[in-house]
């Protein structure tokens, strides 16, 4: 679809330059990377296809703001009041995949997962590749739905302008509450009911095995 829309009416098949599906999945994931930037774009879409049902829209918020490569980043060029990814940038991104995505239930959540096991392929390929990115990606997601951060500071680097750690001297790190959920094992309505988080129990064996 959005692939589809930037070929010409008068480009002959041979100019085309995608060989086969992969080939144009991974263009277009060099074309969002150069409009969202690799580093926000690779982690939002790695978390998906690491998490096996797919992520929620808040999920998806408090996933990249507990992840300091992301938010070293998009500090950059923002200046959010709290440490917490704006929540535009993951909606403008999303809004760029989305024709590739499927909203579904997953545990009593509405979550986004990508809609052919051939985007899922390809995406592993690409950002799911490296030893040390799956185990990065599994552990902020085993936290996350272990509720490791929740009133708790997470301790952080801080750059300076030409994006290198300080040194001990200057106070290289700080910490910041992120205000994600707490993740507790259970739900307690108004009414006395009781329900189960399905999402926790759903997630963390895998990540944590991972």
């Amino acid at each position: 679809a959005n692939g589809v829309k930037t070929l010409s009416s008068y480009e002959a098949i041979g100019d085309i330059p995608y060989s086969d599906c992969k080939s144009f999945i991974n263009a277009m994931f060099d074309r969002i990377e150069l409009k969202h930037g690799s580093v926000l774009t690779s982690h939002a879409i790695a978390y998906i296809a690491a998490s096996h049902t797919g992520l929620s829209d808040c999920e998806i918020e408090d996933l990249l703001s507990l992840d300091e490569v992301v938010m070293n980043e998009v500090l950059k060029t923002s200046k959010p009041t709290i440490r917490r990814l704006p929540p535009l940038l993951w909606l403008h991104l999303r809004s760029d995949i989305d024709a590739f995505m499927v909203q579904k239930e997953a545990d009593g959540v509405t979550v986004f997962d990508f809609s052919h096991r051939l985007f899922s392929e390809t995406i592993k390929q690409r950002y799911l590749s490296a030893d040390k990115v799956v185990k990065d990606t599994h552990s902020c997601l085993a936290d996350y739905f272990l509720g490791t951060w929740h009133v708790k500071p997470k301790p952080y680097d801080i750059i300076d302008e030409e994006n290198t750690t300080l040194t001990f001297n200057e106070q290289p790190h700080s910490e910041a509450d992120r205000f994600v959920p707490s993740q507790p094992l259970t739900f307690l309505s108004s009414d006395g009911t009781t329900r189960f988080n399905k999402r926790k129990y759903d997630q963390v064996p895998l990540h944590l095995l991972m």
